[in-house]
């Protein structure tokens, strides 16, 4: 395809759409039903608004011209200059929104009672772990060009960083995110197990609440799929 930027501009909005709609349903719930507000509802409120803020700034990238191949805007300098800001800007958001994600999923995990000590640690240890890749691949994100601004500006005389730098990045998070879904989505099933109820039962519940496999197979597909990326073709 010559232009994906309404593709993207479908998926971001569709997607966020059907969060908000899924988010409000459940504070619904929360509030109305069982009169009670947890901190994972209060993660899940902070990884909302990052979604809807990320589609914003995926908007106004695909406005410039994201989505479309970097010789399409060879004659329009001013447009790959935003186009690449409003990408670059809109990775805080799509980092944390996923950050939020996970740690919502695990409050919410570790309030099924009750997991031993070493079951809580298996639980948070990877999470941990994965905030901390998260912020320090935002760290490096934002000190790729000082000042940041010589990353989209031209004009500006930056000092920056190789251009594969991101591409590690990437490599590592993916791998990190990759490991977080898969062992988020295989905790239910032993937490579940060992309660007093029906094997249907058991099996119902950790099925739903396993469904971050499929989380885990788009991690892995998209850092798989990093190495063909290439360098001119950015936008």
């Amino acid at each position: 395809m010559n232009n994906l930027g309404p593709l993207i501009l479908a998926l971001a909005w569709v997607l966020g759409t059907v969060s908000s709609l899924v988010v409000a349903l459940r504070f619904y719930v929360r509030i109305e039903m069982l009169r009670k507000f947890n901190i994972d509802d209060c993660m899940i409120a902070i990884t909302l608004l990052c979604v809807i803020c990320l589609a914003i700034f995926l908007t106004l990238a695909v406005s410039w011209g994201f989505g479309k191949h970097a010789e399409a805007l060879a004659s329009d300098p001013v447009a790959t200059m935003h186009s690449m800001k409003w990408i670059y800007l809109s990775e805080l958001f799509a980092v944390m929104a996923a950050a939020f994600g996970r740690i919502s999923y695990a409050f919410l995990l570790s309030s099924i009672p009750p997991p031993s000590k070493p079951w809580r640690m298996f639980l948070w240890a990877p999470v941990g772990i994965h905030l901390v890749t998260d912020v320090a691949v935002l760290s490096v994100t934002f000190t790729l060009c000082r000042p940041f601004r010589g990353y989209w500006d031209e004009a500006i005389i930056a000092n920056c960083w190789s251009s594969n730098t991101q591409t590690y990045e990437g490599y590592i998070q993916g791998s990190v995110s990759t490991a977080v879904d898969f062992l988020q989505a295989i905790f239910p099933c032993s937490l579940f197990w060992n309660l007093n109820m029906h094997w249907k039962q058991k099996v119902s519940l950790s099925s739903i609440m396993g469904l971050g496999i499929f989380a885990m197979i788009a991690s892995l597909i998209k850092t798989i799929e990093i190495k063909s990326l290439g360098v001119h073709d950015m936008n």
